[in-house]
């Protein structure tokens, strides 16, 4: 299986540093490989590649059968827990900084191989910094010790999937949060399967910087969402939940600044058209004032018109 993350430039700051019960993710435990595969071996220092092998040469052919059978079962078993396969393409485009040393907070999909990839630190070198010999052992909320941490930079994970054909925007109608929190709050509402949106993009509040963005385990497991039961988006429609109340206060500049990038993004690799970026109430049925009668929509999809 592969997997692509296109890695982008980041907005910097001036101080820079079956499921029951889901419909509707407002307000808004994951393993923290988020549904990735281990390879064998140090597979820290290569990329996301493995290959299974079935039967070996001069086998009887009812071996070579079932070894296929169960290999075929095996994948199809695992359909509903890890991603299409994809290939891994990175692009490290990010605003010169000083590197220093960084304190990260690990959140729900999280692995130390992504968080390498946000501050351009091996992987390996993080795990040296904090004593760890198996990274299968961090958990959501352990701090981290970044060693010469590059300015933050999103990590946008993208799978070949057909199914994406819409882009839904919300508000998490919160002062403050971010995808853990929010994780919190979904499972409490009674989500088996956590947090709701695909994307989470941050205020500034909690752990994480303002506009920063963060990939939830439903997207890099490529699961339905539980964001917009309406017009069957939460099956078709990427939810992207900016952390805040919009009913009468705007999002940070950071925080459009990021959207748009990912929004740019997703459209381009999934071919999506502007028509089916919407708010959260424009989806048919939807009955809802999400995400919130100050967000500048207009605005926003004016930038991105200008971006095609």
């Amino acid at each position: 299986m592969r997997t692509r993350f296109l890695v982008s430039s980041f907005p910097r700051t001036q101080n820079a540093p079956p499921v029951k019960a889901e419909m509707n993710g407002h307000s808004g435990g994951i393993s923290p490989n988020g549904g990735i595969p281990k390879a064998k071996g140090s597979w820290l220092a290569r990329s996301l590649v493995f290959d299974k092998q079935a039967g070996r040469p001069g086998a009887p052919r009812f071996f070579l059968y079932g070894c296929a059978c169960a290999g075929l079962a095996l994948v199809l078993s695992s359909c509903a827990t890890v991603p299409p396969s994809t290939e891994m393409v990175y692009k490290p485009v990010f605003e010169a900084g000083p590197r220093q040393d960084m304190v990260h907070v690990i959140g729900p999909a999280e692995t130390v191989y992504r968080i390498g990839r946000m501050y351009d630190v091996p992987a390996d070198a993080i795990l040296r910094a904090n004593h760890i010999t198996d990274p299968r052992s961090l958990k959501i909320g352990q701090k981290l010790l970044i060693p010469g941490a590059a300015p933050l930079r999103p990590v946008i994970p993208l799978f070949k999937s057909a199914k994406w054909k819409y882009i839904v925007i919300h508000h998490s109608v919160t002062d403050d949060g971010d995808a853990t929190s929010l994780d919190k709050i979904h499972r409490r509402r009674g989500f088996d399967r956590g947090l709701g949106y695909d994307f989470v993009i941050d205020n500034g509040s909690r752990t994480r910087r303002d506009g920063q963005i963060e990939a939830s385990p439903r997207w890099i497991k490529q699961m339905d969402g539980a964001h917009c039961k309406a017009g069957g988006m939460n099956q078709c429609g990427i939810g992207i939940c900016l952390v805040g109340d919009f009913t009468h206060e705007q999002p940070t500049k950071q925080q459009m600044d990021s959207l748009v990038l990912l929004v740019e993004t997703l459209r381009s690799y999934y071919h999506i058209p502007m028509s089916h970026v919407i708010r959260h109430k424009d989806a048919p049925g939807a009955r809802t004032e999400c995400p919130g009668n100050s967000f500048p929509w207009q605005g926003f999809k004016e930038r991105l018109r200008k971006g095609e």
